[in-house]
């Protein structure tokens, strides 16, 4: 059976791995647990290394499970008496003492550690394993979790196994003070083609492994048959903070920490041709915009307010058919529609919006009448829905723009608009280190000739009032996009940290961090900008989306993203007019982190991908999916792979098929003629234990390994010694030449005939394979 050791070994690294995937799923809501989790696994440290020389008494047990007690309560006493901050602050009743519990089950474990071990005990310890990781499955659900979710799994059927093996035995303790069960059962198998082999424990490990496989082959077709449902449900797995569009009123920059991906569905599109052709080749780098920011303060973007007055004062005039008008034009239109059901609503368009002027709105929200509300045209250049932001449809008519990232011409805006006091609020905000630093910048590209500024850049060159001329706008803004994005200077991360906490998070990225993520270069590049006079704002969306279907798409959290919004003017035939231009400076951040990425990043983000799309995120749509690649892989590779399976199934089956002549196994030295008939029924006897003598093993440490199996049972103790009597005689009648007596004849004799009532008293099962 198993040693002590190795089943120790496997239990108590089942109990670590428990209390690190409950430590790892509450770091971000209680660090706190990490102490917890490291007193812990000392104590399972201490426990394995010194168990049955450290051991309390009853009394003593008792006292230090009330100490922990006590601990325990006042640490909730005073967590509960504290005002929640961070993430817990975040979270309502009775969400919010679920985290709580994850301490109290990691404690338990120890209670039971420096105690004589019962059936029982190792039974509590491994449900309260299972209790801590089912409760941090309710709070983790990113790829190392599910690694150690993995690990966790395998040692606790392994555990299990080497237990049952042991117990099968008689080798773990029952419980005291009660009635005696059945009487143990040894179970050993032998393999009727390869007497060498080992016991069957000796393969624990396969034997788990094959366990495991065998739950997951039964388990997984009916996973993959039962997708996600799309109703919320009630889970911890929002703790963390993730990439994703939350189209909030203010927009927090002084957020810390690692920024986690999320491959959550936030919209789906559908997208085709005007003659209904389902459109499969929309830019991979599409972007949709989402919404604008205007106000800066402290590290807070906030958006400008839009009333219910000004969208009826500016509703746009009902005209002709965008799309027809832009095919009038030799334009080539498509519609796109777009439709919300990720974690909050969302009304966005495919940016740059284009549209004809005298023409209806080229979006419209689609309410579930089928009712068209077209969006309403602001005096700032943009289209708002005239309804409430919610999961409606959005229907709008696209065209590619004649110019990268330039939106449609509009006016200086109607009279009764405060156009100066308008461009005022897009130029404000920057803190003084950035204009300092805008200024320096802005002064030296021009004096060296970096990216081609020319001299008249500059309207007003005085010290603390420089401003770019109205012209000059859009070859400012690609060079503070290039500097940002190209120069070297500046690298992307989703891990955001801060130098100087005393600057403004923005300053101390441009000046200090110079690491962020692409909302850190938007709003850097956004206040870089206003700081030399040009009007710009902040803008929050998505760029990019994944191909589902014939002209369906999905836009995923993880691809939110952030970008600047330039106001350029440009001349025309009844005077100047206004455009937004697009520009992002992280356009090449997806480029460059993945090419600086190492193994680690890579199969992290593999793992992610994996597990967001075929476990938390397992959608109906990633089910047609998969179903979808599996029928390309299979059509793609079937010819591949066709021949070595059919050699494999005829390699399974070459008996029954092929004229294969059977092997012969050479008999072991002690199994010859030779030997003596007594000798050859101990061994028949020591088979149905599941012991041969390998190969190059002698007769007497054959006989010590009978013997130790046989100690392993209580009443196979009672006949321990009779395999050494037996190969002592051995030695003599074989070796020595010495034949035994009449008398001795028969004591050797009842000898194996004690051996075998013995071992068929033990119940003894040999079913035939292994």
């Amino acid at each position: 059976m198993p040693t002590e050791f190795a089943f120790r070994v496997s239990t108590y690294l089942t109990l670590a791995l428990a209390c690190a995937c409950l430590g790892y799923a509450e770091w971000d809501l209680l660090p706190e647990v990490t102490g917890f989790m490291g007193v812990v696994l000392v104590l399972l440290i201490v426990s394995f290394k010194y168990e049955g020389r450290i051991e309390l008494s009853l009394a003593r047990a008792n006292a230090l499970g009330l100490g922990i007690a006590v601990v325990g309560v006042a640490w909730l006493a005073v967590k509960w008496t504290t005002p929640a901050t961070g993430l817990m602050a975040d979270l309502s009743w009775p969400t919010n003492i679920l985290p709580y519990a994850g301490p109290v089950l990691m404690v338990l474990i120890p209670a039971k550690l420096f105690r004589p071990k019962h059936v029982g005990d190792w039974w509590a310890m491994q449900g309260v394993g299972l209790a801590a990781v089912g409760l941090a499955a309710a709070m983790a659900d990113d790829e190392l979790f599910v690694a150690l979710l993995c690990l966790y799994l395998f040692f606790a059927v392994l555990s299990l196994t080497q237990f049952y093996y042991r117990r099968s035995g008689g080798a773990v303790a029952p419980p005291p003070n009660v009635r005696p069960g059945p009487r143990p059962t040894v179970v050993f198998a032998q393999s009727n083609v390869n007497p060498d082999a080992p016991p069957p424990y000796r393969f624990a490990a396969g034997r788990s492994l094959r366990w495991i496989g065998a739950a997951v082959l039964l388990a997984a077709p009916l996973f993959l048959l039962t997708p996600r449902s799309g109703v919320p449900s009630w889970g911890l797995s929002s703790k963390r903070v993730e990439v994703g569009y939350n189209p909030e009123q203010t927009l927090e920059m002084n957020r810390l920490g690692d920024l986690q991906t999320s491959r959550e569905v936030a919209c789906d599109v559908t997208a085709e041709w005007l003659d209904g052709r389902p459109m499969n080749d929309l830019d991979p780098n599409s972007y949709w915009r989402g919404k604008a920011y205007r106000g800066y303060e402290n590290g807070r973007w906030t958006v400008g307010r839009i009333t219910a007055g000004m969208l009826a004062r500016f509703q746009p005039r009902r005209g002709g058919d965008p799309a027809d008008a832009w095919k009038q034009a030799g334009r080539d239109p498509f519609v796109v529609e777009v439709k919300a059901r990720g974690r909050s609503p969302a009304a966005v368009a495919h940016s740059p919006v284009a549209w004809v002027g005298g023409a209806d709105s080229p979006i419209n929200t689609v309410t579930q009448t089928g009712r068209e509300l077209p969006w309403a045209l602001l005096p700032d250049g943009h289209l708002a829905p005239t309804t409430g932001v919610g999961r409606e449809r959005y229907r709008q008519a696209a065209v590619a723009p004649l110019e990268p990232g330039l939106g449609p011409a509009f006016p200086r805006t109607p009279s009764d608009w405060d156009y100066d006091r308008w461009v005022a609020a897009l130029t404000t905000g920057p803190p003084d280190g950035i204009r300092v630093l805008a200024e320096r910048l802005l002064r030296r590209w021009i004096a060296d000739g970096t990216y081609e500024l020319p001299a008249d850049t500059l309207a007003d060159d005085r010290p603390g009032q420089c401003r770019v001329a109205p012209a000059r706008r859009q070859a400012v803004a690609f060079a503070f996009r290039d500097h940002l994005a190209s120069s070297g200077a500046f690298t992307y991360s989703t891990k955001l940290g801060r130098a100087d906490k005393k600057l403004d998070p923005i300053e101390d990225f441009l000046l200090n961090v110079q690491v962020g993520h692409c909302e850190w270069f938007a709003a850097g590049h956004v206040l870089l900008l206003r700081s030399v006079g040009v009007p710009c704002q902040f803008v929050l969306g998505f760029r990019g989306q994944e191909w589902v279907d014939d002209g369906r798409y999905e836009i995923l959290e993880q691809n939110a993203h952030a970008w600047a919004e330039v106001l350029i003017e440009r001349p025309a035939t009844d005077g100047t007019v206004l455009h937004w231009l697009t520009v992002d400076p992280t356009a090449g951040a997806d480029t460059a982190a993945t090419a600086t990425r190492g193994w680690w990043e890579t199969a992290r983000e593999k793992g992610r991908a994996l597990v967001a799309d075929y476990i938390f995120g397992y959608s109906p749509e990633k089910q047609r999916k998969a179903i979808a690649d599996g029928k390309a892989f299979a059509a793609a590779w079937w010819p591949a792979l066709s021949l070595p399976l059919a050699a494999w199934l005829v390699w399974r089956t070459r008996r029954r098929w092929l004229p294969v002549p059977a092997r012969r196994l050479a008999p072991h030295p002690l199994v010859t003629s030779a030997s003596p008939p007594w000798f050859l029924d101990y061994l028949t006897v020591t088979a149905r234990l599941g012991l041969l003598p390998p190969t190059g093993q002698t007769p007497k440490e054959f006989a010590e390994a009978v013997a130790a199996a046989l100690r392993a049972s209580p009443l196979g103790a009672a006949v321990a010694e009779v395999p050494a009597y037996l190969t002592s005689k051995f030695y003599r009648v074989r070796y020595g030449g010495t034949p035994l007596t009449a008398a001795e004849e028969g004591e050797v004799r009842a000898a194996v005939a004690r051996l075998l009532a013995a071992v068929q008293d033990l119940s003894v099962l040999a079913p035939a394979g292994g």
